[in-house]
């Protein structure tokens, strides 16, 4: 099933898709007397299986006035107040020969909830953001708790799949990035440092919190499929789009690591919550390498929009970008 969250006539809603059309469940819900059915689809997600009953009856039960046409709802981001969004860096066989020494198991920047936006909202751009450019990803969201999972578990933790565009902006990370002469650290094994020379004491620091979290720099869409529907979410095509030019042509083939690995290594060390959306790391391969050589040179300042991205077996996620 591919369940969504919309706006129609001022109210926030959710339901799934039949055809063309997106089933209201609150509707349906009230038509059946279910008045205390989960309100949003994060409610539904987090209910899990106590609510197959009562879902199945409602699937049973859809007549047509409950059918709206996706042509006519305003589009949200499917989950709209995730406990945490978890994104993995440098997730991508590319960028191993770039690498002083790669990463031994995935690590993790977070975004804010309210970097949130859903398709066909837009990407809000100000000038003093600088450089930004798209990162298409495969995103997980999470369906059952998860604390200290193995691998072979991780999947039946997943509710379903989406799409995430993780914007990103170099110049505002460049601006939180500082380096530190520290005498201290002479001599010590430091194995992700690149030391110039033997007396080099210099460490550098990033933090991405601005770079990353953005109003609006989480785009997520246009829907939820559920796991059910997607037998290898280890070998999908992604490809991406700024305007009319095909820019990236990918799959979840190429990540370092798997998305079983990536969620059971974040339960190490955080619960994850129902709701929470993991995203699995920048598809990276372009399509026109003499144009355009690496992500920062798609700067969506300079491009513009609408940028779009889809994934096998998901859909296609697309959204304007709006200069403020």
């Amino acid at each position: 099933m591919k369940w969504l969250s919309f706006e129609l006539d001022g109210a926030r809603l959710y339901g799934f898709v039949k055809g063309d059309h997106v089933v209201n469940i609150r509707a349906v819900a009230a038509r059946l007397n279910l008045e205390d059915f989960p309100r949003t689809l994060l409610q539904l997600v987090e209910a899990g299986d106590g609510e197959s009953g009562r879902l199945k009856e409602i699937v049973d039960n859809v007549e047509l006035e409950d059918c709206v046409p996706l042509s006519d709802i305003e589009w949200r981001t499917p989950i709209d107040r995730p406990s945490k969004i978890l994104g993995v860096p440098i997730n991508n066989g590319s960028f191993a020969p770039l690498a002083h020494r790669m990463f031994e198991a995935p690590c993790f920047f977070m975004k804010p909830p309210s970097a949130l936006a859903g398709h066909k909202q837009p990407l809000r751009l100000r000038a003093e953001y600088g450089l930004t450019h798209h990162e298409p990803e495969l995103a997980a969201i999470i369906g059952k708790r998860a604390r200290d999972i193995s691998e072979s578990e991780a999947l039946s933790h997943v509710f379903g799949f989406t799409i995430m565009n993780d914007i990103t902006s170099p110049s505002l990370k460049d601006e939180d990035s500082i380096a530190l002469d520290v005498p201290q650290i002479k001599g010590q094994n430091i194995p992700w440092r690149n030391q110039a020379e033997s007396g080099d004491d210099t460490i550098y620091l990033t933090y991405h919190t601005r770079s990353k979290g953005c109003d609006s720099f989480a785009l997520v869409g246009p829907w939820i499929v559920t796991r059910d529907e997607i037998s290898n979410p280890n070998s999908l095509a992604i490809n991406a789009w700024i305007g009319s030019e095909h820019v990236t042509s990918d799959s979840t083939a190429n990540l370092t690591f798997s998305i079983e690995k990536v969620i059971a290594t974040a339960s190490k060390s955080m619960t994850l919550e129902p709701g929470d959306i993991i995203h699995f790391g920048m598809a990276a391969v372009p399509t026109m390498p003499e144009k355009y050589p690496t992500v920062r040179s798609l700067d969506l300042q300079k491009m513009g929009g609408p940028i779009a991205v889809e994934i096998e077996g998901i859909g296609k996620l697309e959204n304007p970008v709006v200069k403020e």
